[in-house]
């Protein structure tokens, strides 16, 4: 019989509370938006340049594409062109839910002028408190900020306000370090029907379907993937003799290469445009799943 530790059990019982809320809650953590895509897929509330309308004021940021300025693929989100100095423009982030987190800390690049782009957090969704001012930067500038002061708390929201031209790409929320999160599904007699294993390890967001989590977590160490981001090609390396099986796909999910192998396999991205892509990797039954950049 398999034994459960009290912490894992806590572990559990805490993910299991946080599948009631809203599905607007962010409960997964890392959680990484880095803009690929339209602003309906975002859960930060942007919006495309020809349909960008000002509300109370505020002056959502836009989802801009080009991938020679991205610092991660190819969208990021920028403020409008500023015609007067009276604007100002935000972006503002879906609720987080912090309470299964012990630390906590948010990244993201930036470029912005010297005190013109501040982040903001709100408990209750009206009033609003400031944990960081800009620096001036002309080129992407990477931002780690320490924010345990919030873990623990199940209500959170974050928002960017630009008072300049402003830019930013590539937001993670989570715990600090190499981090695992598991969560499951039940069906109506209590029963577990499935298991959703994520594992962040040295900045590479990997993707477990699996029912028996330690086999996934075996498997998953035995796979490297590198370099991340690539110019060129990528290295996958299994450190096992077993069969594997690997498929590139884009971010939409179109397969761009699919092929078997041992040991080691290369395979180049010279020929394919900047963007993110998905590099599917399967063992013995267990498939894992690797997000790599391809920049210039």
């Amino acid at each position: 019989m398999k034994h459960t530790t009290i912490k894992q059990t806590l572990t559990t019982l805490c993910i299991l509370i946080t599948l009631t809320l809203s599905a607007q809650v962010i409960d997964r953590f890392p959680h990484v938006e880095s803009f690929e895509g339209s602003a309906e897929s975002t859960s930060w509330e942007v919006c495309h340049e020809s349909n960008c309308i000002p509300m109370l004021g505020m002056y959502p940021f836009v989802i801009t594409e080009d991938p020679n300025l991205s610092n991660d693929g190819s969208f990021f989100l920028e403020s409008h062109t500023y015609t007067n100095n009276s604007q100002t423009y935000s972006a503002m982030s879906s609720v987080y839910d912090f309470s299964c987190l012990d630390q906590t800390e948010f990244s993201f690049y930036f470029i912005a002028g010297n005190n013109k782009l501040q982040l903001e957090y709100s408990t209750d969704g009206s009033s609003w408190n400031n944990i960081w001012t800009s620096s001036n930067s002309n080129n992407w500038q990477l931002e780690n900020l320490e924010i345990n002061f919030l873990a623990g708390m199940s209500y959170i929201i974050f928002r960017f306000v630009a008072t300049g031209p402003s830019s930013i790409d590539f937001i993670k929320v989570g715990k600090p370090g190499n981090t695992i999160n598991l969560s499951f599904g039940y069906d109506a007699s209590g029963n577990r029907t499935n298991a959703s294993l994520i594992v962040s390890l040295q900045g590479s967001e990997v993707i477990e379907d699996r029912m028996d989590e330690s086999n996934a977590v075996t498997i998953t160490q035995q796979i490297n993937v590198f370099p991340n981001p690539t110019a060129d090609f990528i290295t996958v390396s299994v450190a096992s003799d077993k069969p594997a099986q690997i498929k590139i796909l884009n971010k939409l999910g179109k397969l761009i290469k699919e092929d078997d192998f041992i040991f080691e396999y290369k395979f180049g991205f010279e020929n394919l445009p900047n963007d993110s892509y998905l590099v599917q990797i399967e063992i013995e039954g267990i498939k894992t799943t690797y997000k790599v950049i391809k920049v210039r």
